[in-house]
C-alpha cells in the first residue's frame, strides 16, 4: 500500500501531465474567418484569465514549489485578530503587530510572517518571493526592523495590496507562516471593500489554513459572510472573540447554525476581559487570570480555546491546554498541513479546470449564438430588399433570359420553332455586345445608345412593354446601415459605399441562379399549350429583346422584376395565360429561382461584411458562389467577430487525468 507521500507524488504527476496537455493540446479550434487551433492554457488565458491565473499558481503550490503551510488570519474590525497572529511570535515580534481601535493604530496591510528559517534557505526564500509576486501581482516589501519605520509601512494606505514580509524565530519551531490580513471594515467606502477583499481571495489561492476572529457580536454581520465566501477552500478555525455571559455551548452552537457549519467544525472562543463571567468561563490555565481587567487589556491577549457542544466539557476545570488555539498551532505540522492541502489542491485545480472548461463552452456558444442572430437579421434584411408586395423581385441576367430562349425553343411546337428563328438570330447577335455593353453601363455611351436603336427600330419601332426596377447602391447602403442599428453599432448609409458596389458587382459577376433544363422545359410546355396560336412569336421577340435591353441598361444596379406585377409573368399574361398558369410559374420562381438568389446575395453580403455565412440557412437553398471572405472588413476587422468550438478529443485526454 503506498504511503501518504508516495499518494501525493502520483497524485501531483497526474497534475504535471494535465498541466502539459493544457499547454499542448489544441482545445479550442477556430473555424472562422481562419482555421486555427488554440491551445488549452492559450485560450483559458484569453477568454478565461482568472481561471488561467488560478491554475498556474496551484500547479506552481503542487509541483514546482510544493504546498507552503501558510494561515492566514482574517476577522472583523477590532475582533482581535492581530492578537491572535501576536500569540503565535516569538516576544520580540509580538509588539510591532499593530492593535488599537483606530485606524492609524492598526494594521493596513497584509503582513506575512515567515519562519527565520525560510529567509535562510535562501533558493527557498527567492521562490516563496516569486510565488507571492504571482499572487499578490507586485513584489512583497521587506518589513523594516525599526519599530517606527515598520509602523509606518504597515500603515501605508496607499501599498494595500502589496504585502509585507517579516521573519520570526518562533515560527521556525512551529515550520508555518501566519498572514495577518486587515480589517475589512476598515474601509471607507465599498470599492476599497471589495478592493481589501479581492485581495483576501487572492491570498486564499496559498492559504492552507485559515483562522476567521470575530466578535461575539458580530457573528451574523453581512460583512462576515464576504469574507468567507472570499476564502473558500482553505481549512477553516473560527476564533469568536469578546464573549460576554453565554455560555460556551450557546456560543459554538450558535455559531454552527448562523454560518451553516458541520459537527466537526473547529470552533474556538475567548471571554471579554471586562465580563464579569470571566473567571467562572475561562479554563484555569490562563496566564490573564490573576490579572486585573485593566491588566488584561493591557496585556491585549486573548486565551482561545477549543468550544464542545457539551456544558459539562466547557468548564474550566476541566478545559485541558490540548484546547487552546496555540495548541491547535502546534498541531498544524507541516506534514500534516501538506497533505490535506494538498488533497484540497488537487481538487481545486481539476475544479477550476472544469470552470474554466464550461466557461469557454458558453463563451464560444455566446459568440456563436451572437453571430448567428446577426446574420438572421442580415438574411432579413437583404430577403427584404429582393421582396416588394410580398413577392421576391427576380433579378434579371442574360443567363437567365437565354435559358428562357433556348427552352421556349425546345417546347415549342414544330411551327412555332420555324417562327421563333428571329429571335434565336437576334440573341446569337447581340451575345458579344451584352457583356461589352455592361462594361459601358455605368455610364451609357453612344455606341450602347445607338445599338439600342437600331435593336428596336427591327422590331417595327414597337416597344416591349417591359416594366423593371433596380438595386442601387445607395439601397444596399440604407439597408446595411439599418442592420448594423439592430446591434447597437450604427454605421451611417454613406460608410458602407465601397462595400455595397462591390455587393452588387460581386453578385452580378458571380451569381448564376437558374432553373435546371427540366424545370425550365416543364414551364415553357405549359405555356405552349395555353398560349395563343396566333401573334405569339412577335410578343415573345418583344418580350425576350425587351428584358435584354434592361438587363444592359441596369450598370452596376440590379435589375429585378416583380413577378406577379410586371417582368417574365407580366409578359406571360400579355401573351394570354390565365391566372392558374401564372401562380403555377410564380410559385416556381419563387421557390426556386427567386430564394437562390437570395440565398446567393446575403453570401456575398456576408463575405464583404465580414460575417460568417450562416450554418442554418432556414428556407433559404445553399448558396452556390464562393466564399471569398474580405480582410479587412467590418466583422473581422472592427468587431473582432470569430467562430471557435471545443475540441473533444482533447477535452477527454485532458479529463482522463482527473478533471
Amino acid at each position: 500500500m503506498p504511503t501518504k507521500d508516495e499518494e501525493m507524488a502520483f497524485q501531483s504527476q497526474a497534475v504535471d501531465a494535465c498541466w502539459e496537455g493544457l499547454r499542448s493540446l489544441p482545445l479550442v479550434e477556430q473555424t472562422w474567418p481562419t482555421n486555427d487551433t488554440i491551445p488549452a492554457c492559450e485560450a483559458l488565458l484569453r477568454w478565461a484569465p482568472e481561471i488561467h491565473e488560478r491554475l498556474t499558481t496551484k500547479h506552481t503550490l503542487i509541483h514546482k514549489f510544493g504546498v507552503v503551510p501558510i494561515s492566514a488570519v482574517v476577522g472583523l474590525l477590532n475582533s482581535g485578530k492581530s492578537s491572535l497572529t501576536a500569540s503565535f511570535l516569538s516576544q520580540k515580534n509580538r509588539d510591532r503587530v499593530l492593535r488599537g481601535v483606530g485606524q492609524c493604530e492598526g494594521s493596513q496591510r497584509f503582513t506575512l510572517w515567515v519562519p527565520q528559517s525560510w529567509k535562510d534557505d535562501q533558493s527557498f526564500f527567492a521562490n516563496l518571493l516569486e510565488l507571492l509576486t504571482r499572487v499578490f501581482e507586485c513584489e512583497p516589501e521587506t518589513l523594516s526592523d525599526e519599530d517606527g519605520e515598520a509602523r509606518r509601512q504597515q500603515n501605508d494606505l496607499t501599498q494595500l495590496a502589496c504585502p509585507l514580509i517579516g521573519t520570526d524565530t518562533a515560527l521556525s519551531t512551529l515550520k508555518l507562516a501566519i498572514l495577518d490580513c486587515p480589517d475589512i471594515q476598515r474601509a471607507n467606502n465599498d470599492d476599497a471593500t471589495k478592493s481589501r477583499l479581492e485581495v483576501v481571495r487572492r491570498a486564499s489561492e496559498i492559504c492552507a489554513a485559515v483562522f476567521v476572529v470575530f466578535a461575539r457580536s458580530q457573528v451574523e454581520i453581512k460583512s462576515l459572510q464576504a469574507i468567507l465566501e472570499a476564502m473558500p477552500d482553505a481549512q477553516r478555525i473560527h476564533a469568536v472573540n469578546l464573549i460576554k455571559d453565554d455560555p460556551a455551548e450557546i456560543v459554538r452552537n450558535e455559531v454552527a447554525e448562523v454560518l451553516g457549519l458541520q459537527n466537526d467544525a473547529l470552533i474556538y472562543g475567548a471571554y471579554d476581559f471586562l465580563s464579569t463571567h470571566y473567571d467562572a468561563r475561562t479554563p484555569t490555565w490562563d496566564t490573564n487570570r490573576p490579572l486585573s481587567s485593566l491588566e488584561r487589556l493591557d496585556v491585549s491577549s486573548p486565551c482561545f480555546f477549543k468550544l464542545d457542544s457539551q456544558p459539562e466539557s466547557n468548564k474550566p476545570t476541566v478545559i485541558t491546554e490540548d484546547r487552546s488555539i496555540r495548541a491547535l498551532a502546534k498541531e498544524l505540522t507541516p506534514h500534516a498541513i501538506k497533505s490535506r492541502r494538498m488533497k484540497e489542491l488537487l481538487s481545486e485545480f481539476y475544479a477550476d479546470l472544469e470552470t474554466g472548461v464550461h466557461r469557454l463552452e458558453t463563451m464560444l456558444t455566446e459568440s456563436s449564438n451572437e453571430l448567428s442572430a446577426a446574420s438572421l437579421k442580415l438574411r432579413s434584411s437583404c430577403q427584404g430588399l429582393l421582396t416588394e408586395g410580398g413577392r421576391i423581385r427576380i433579378t434579371m441576367s442574360p443567363e437567365i433570359l437565354q435559358s428562357v430562349e433556348a427552352s421556349l425553343t425546345r417546347t415549342a411546337p414544330r411551327m412555332q420553332k420555324i417562327l421563333l428563328l428571329p429571335v434565336r438570330r437576334v440573341f446569337k447577335s447581340c451575345e458579344g455586345f451584352i457583356a461589352k455593353a455592361k462594361d459601358f453601363s455605368i455610364l451609357p455611351g453612344k455606341e450602347l445608345k445607338e445599338k439600342k436603336a437600331e435593336w428596336e427600330r427591327s422590331l417595327g419601332g414597337s416597344k416591349s412593354g417591359v416594366a423593371a426596377s433596380k438595386i442601387t447602391a445607395e439601397d444596399v447602403q440604407r439597408v446595411i446601415a439599418l442592420w448594423s442599428g439592430s446591434l447597437s453599432d450604427y454605421q451611417p448609409a454613406k460608410r458602407w459605399k465601397g462595400e455595397a458596389e462591390e455587393i452588387l458587382a460581386r453578385f452580378q459577376a458571380e451569381d448564376r441562379s437558374d432553373l435546371s433544363r427540366r424545370e425550365w422545359d416543364e414551364l415553357t410546355s405549359q405555356f405552349w399549350k395555353k398560349a395563343p396560336k396566333r401573334g405569339i412569336t412577335k410578343s415573345i421577340i418583344l418580350m425576350l429583346v425587351g428584358l435584354l435591353l434592361v438587363v444592359v441598361d441596369g450598370g452596376t444596379s440590379l435589375v429585378v422584376l416583380t413577378v406577379d406585377a410586371i417582368g417574365v409573368s407580366g409578359m406571360l399574361a400579355s401573351l394570354g395565360l390565365g391566372a392558374k398558369e401564372l401562380r403555377e410559374f410564380q410559385e416556381v420562381l419563387d421557390s426556386k429561382l427567386g430564394l437562390r438568389q437570395v440565398s446567393n446575395f446575403h453570401a456575398i453580403v456576408c463575405d464583404i461584411i465580414g460575417l460568417p455565412r450562416d450554418r442554418d440557412n432556414g428556407d433559404l437553398p445553399i448558396p452556390t458562389v464562393e466564399t471569398k471572405l474580405n480582410q479587412p472588413s467590418y466583422g473581422v476587422t472592427e468587431r473582432d467577430w470569430s467562430l471557435h468550438q471545443l475540441n473533444e478529443t482533447s477535452l477527454n485526454a485532458l479529463r482522463s487525468h482527473g478533471l
